[in-house]
């Protein structure tokens, strides 16, 4: 399963069993995110951000996202 987050396309890819909380800076123009389902993921987008600074903490560690994000490499 892949978390898609938008503007600028990072992608967590994630697998059975995985727990991520998704984090982004506060910035005005983030809320309300938009959250849709895909085909294998999920694609979640700020409301007006273009660059939220998109981070996910996996296993204790804070992880910024990039293009992709295998969490198989933090574990």
């Amino acid at each position: 399963m892949s978390l898609h987050l938008e503007m600028l396309g990072e992608e967590v890819i994630l697998a059975p069993g995985h727990e991520v909380e998704l984090l982004a800076l506060p910035l005005e123009g983030l809320l309300p995110i938009a959250v849709a389902y895909v085909q294998g993921g999920i694609q979640v987008h700020p409301h007006k951000e273009f660059d939220p600074d998109w981070h996910v903490r996996f296993r204790g560690q804070l992880i910024r996202a990039g293009q992709p994000t295998v969490l198989t490499d933090y574990a």
